[in-house]
Formats: C-alpha cells, structure tokens, sequence
C-alpha cells in the first residue's frame, strides 16, 4: 500500500514538471529597435492643413509553428494586426480625423525611412504569419487549419526565409 502512494506522488510530480516546463516554453523571439528608440506620433494643424509625424521605435518579431510549418509573426506596440484573412498579417496603425464639412482633402506622405528586416540573421525561420479571422466574426469555422492564401505566399515577389 505504502509502496502504491510513493508512485502515485512521483507519478503526480512528474506531470506537474513536465506540464510546467511545456507550458513554460518561451517563444523565439528578436526586438529589432529602429531610430532614436522613441515611439513617437504628433499631429498638428495650422492654415487648413493637418500633419502627422509618425515613427516607430521597434518592430518584434516572433517565431510561431503551426503544425509542421514555420512562420513568425510582426508586432508594434500600440498597433493592430491587418485583417485579411490568409494574406500576411501586418501591424496596422490607424487613427480617426475629423475633417470639416465641404472640405477638400489630399494626402501627401514623405519622408519615409524603410529599414529591411531579416528575420533569418536572428535565428527566426519561416514565413511570415497569415492573418486569421476572430472567432467572433466566424464562430463556425475550423480552428485546427491555417488559412493560407496560397497565391500571395507563391508570388514571386513575397520573400519567405
């Protein structure tokens, strides 16, 4: 009997680490700092124009598997993720403006400083992650399948590493 509960208590303590060390694990990971390291987002108006400075201060990226496939996906604080479901996910940074009634508008955007991320130098592999409709836009549809728009991932113009 004595000897019964020994193995039950080093059969519980074996789940407890292993459970704790699996769902422990920490995701792959790389914060790539662009700039001056400052997220920064000013808007002003005068004489019936409205201008935006914008910069962001790091991109992070994160390794995800999904089944036997690689992908990583990209973050940026105070961003949200775009929403075409099985095209590349993308952060999304949007805000509303309020433009006078009768007003013309045009958009001009300058000034732009790109910066190429590769993802493959930091250990990271894979594609880039696939945006997913929530569960509460479509509560019927199959959880365990990736939706993947297979002909964005095949141009050849999309680099996977």
């Amino acid at each position: 009997m004595r000897l019964q509960v020994i193995k039950h208590a080093i059969g519980v303590a074996v789940f407890l680490v292993l459970s704790a060390s699996l769902s422990g694990q920490l995701a792959k990971s790389y914060r790539f700092r662009t700039g001056n390291g400052l997220q920064d987002t000013q808007v002003s108006a005068r004489e019936g124009t409205i201008t935006i400075l914008y910069s962001i201060p790091e991109v992070i990226l994160t390794q995800v598997s999904y089944g036997t496939e690689d992908y990583y996906r990209l973050s940026v604080a105070g961003h949200s993720g775009s929403v075409n479901s099985g095209k590349p996910e993308m952060p999304v940074f949007s805000r509303i403006i309020t433009i006078p009634k009768g007003s013309g508008y045009s958009i001009r955007i300058s000034d732009v400083v790109t910066t190429r991320l590769r993802p493959g130098s930091k250990g990271l592999k894979g594609k880039l992650y696939p945006a997913q409709e929530s569960r509460s836009k479509n509560p019927r549809q199959d959880r365990s399948k990736l939706v993947v728009d297979e002909a964005t991932y095949k141009r050849k113009d999309f680099v996977a590493l």
